[in-house]
């Protein structure tokens, strides 16, 4: 059960310090001083140094290998990942692929004095014969989201890409996963955070009123219209409109939002008098907007437009390493002036489920624990949340271990996470099993030996599967 302990004001600022430093830290990861050099194509001699965890190639401008005159590249053609077992390339499912000794690969870690063929561009792997430290940001440049997971840490990579650029930006995740929060990060870190931040629901939004409120209107344009109104696009000029569930955005509305995307200009209801607009657009969709194109609802010309950038947020199964550091930045976020412990039981059980909800989800679970505490009345005092403290919902179970004796095979609880329609069994299953595997390993605190004896499976297997799933880095975070 909860506690409450009477403590000294200076405590309770170490503790404040403490958490401060925890949510935005970073850490020095030591890897092989590493040079990539362009060998052939139409950018030979061009070189880059890896002196960051990631590194993005292809023809767009924000690469960090910028390639814009090979034509057969993509615009983010593939990903260079510094890690303490060496580079790993990844394909970003480009057109052309990449390949390794005439080997088209999708993921590989490449060797020193590799050659790396994409597009026209003949790439090489050099190492300088050292050491060398890069930094691990565990937190946004505005200090606004935390995380040592690595995809949260390429998010805050892309931020850095984003800052100084207009581009529009698509924002890709589950429900609850925090695409809006992530929104006003853009926005807050771009040249324009001076100016407004317009949020519109695409799916909330009224059929009969829809116009109106996208492009405005003028008095009398309609019944009810007893006065000028400036609609969305009006009301983000200078700033940031932020369309979220753009995949519910109507079919018949779409070429008018791309016709004032292309002209920036916008025509209010009931005139003929064009009005400039000059706002940076970011959207944001839980579906997959190139199923919706095949299904003729969403416009493919208007996707390629708005996916100029695009980023994954990822889930919170997708990041369950994060949940210790989340739960702390939530419970401060919501109770500034209270100082919250949670004990490693509670931190075990939340990292046990499945979180169908994401981080609104976990968001609402401790402001109900939250509000069961004893405050006391003594902002001075530290109040511990223990596993008892924890309720979690009844629909989705929670899972203490994957094949624990109180989940039955086949009866995990894992059911209840499938989507409506799998378009990809193979995928799916694979992301299940990463999913299951990185529980465990955070459970038992990355111990190879405990995890695998928790899912009954042999160490050897374990590891095949680390590798395979990339998820040995989370020994570094350990």
């Amino acid at each position: 059960m909860s506690q409450s302990g009477k403590i000294s004001s200076s405590t309770t600022q170490v503790h404040s310090v403490e958490l401060q430093s925890r949510w935005f830290s970073s850490n020095k990861m030591a890897v092989e001083d590493w040079v990539l050099e362009v060998v052939d194509g139409p950018h030979k001699g061009l070189k880059v140094t890896l002196d960051r965890e990631l590194l993005l190639i292809g023809r767009a401008e924000w690469c960090d290998l910028g390639l814009p005159n090979d034509r057969l590249a993509s615009k983010e053609h593939a990903e260079l990942v510094l890690t303490t077992k060496g580079p790993l390339l990844r394909d970003l499912d480009s057109r052309n692929g990449i390949q390794i000794n005439q080997l088209r690969v999708l993921q590989a870690y490449v060797p020193e004095g590799t050659q790396i063929k994409l597009g026209q561009s003949t790439l090489l792997l050099r190492s300088q014969q050292r050491q060398t430290e890069i930094e691990l940001q565990f937190h946004d440049g505005s200090q606004t989201l935390v995380g040592k997971s690595p995809p949260m840490r390429k998010l805050f990579s892309q931020f850095k890409r984003l800052q100084r650029r207009e581009i529009a930006v698509l924002l890709s995740g589950e429900t609850g996963t925090g695409k809006s929060r992530i929104a006003q990060t853009l926005h807050q870190q771009s040249e324009r955070a001076s100016g407004p931040f317009v949020t519109v629901n695409c799916g909330a939004l009224s059929a009969s009123l829809i116009e109106s409120l996208f492009f405005g209107h003028t008095q009398g344009a309609f019944t009810g219209a007893n006065q000028s109104h400036k609609g969305y696009f009006e009301q983000a000029n200078g700033g940031t409109l932020f369309l979220d569930e753009i995949g519910e955005l109507p079919l018949e509305l779409q070429p008018r939002l791309l016709d004032v995307l292309e002209r920036n200009v916008v025509k209010r209801l009931g005139s003929e008098q064009e009005h400039p607009v000059d706002f940076r657009l970011i959207s944001a969709t839980h579906q997959e907007l190139k199923s919706l194109i095949e299904q003729g609802r969403f416009r493919r010309d208007l996707y390629y437009r708005l996916a100029v950038f695009q980023m994954h947020v990822p889930s919170l199964r997708e990041r369950v390493e994060d949940i210790p550091l989340l739960t702390e930045w939530l419970l401060h976020d919501m109770e500034p002036d209270l100082h919250f412990m949670v004990t490693p039981a509670a931190v075990r059980k939340l990292q046990g489920f499945l979180w169908p909800g994401n981080v609104r989800e976990l968001r609402n679970v401790l402001m109900r624990a939250t509000a069961m505490v004893d405050i006391l009345g003594d902002p001075d005092a530290l109040h511990y949340l223990d596993a008892d403290d924890i309720e979690l919902p009844e629909f989705v179970p929670p899972v203490d271990s994957p094949l624990s004796e109180s989940s039955p095979q086949g009866s995990s609880g894992m059911e209840q996470a499938i989507p409506e329609q799998i378009t990809d069994l193979k995928a799916f299953m694979e992301q299940t099993e990463r999913e299951v595997l990185l529980q465990a390993l955070v459970q038992h605190e990355w111990n190879v030996t405990r995890a695998a004896k928790s899912l009954s499976i042999t160490r050897a297997w374990l590891h095949k599967r680390i590798n395979k799933y990339d998820l040995s880095e989370g020994y570094s975070l350990s």
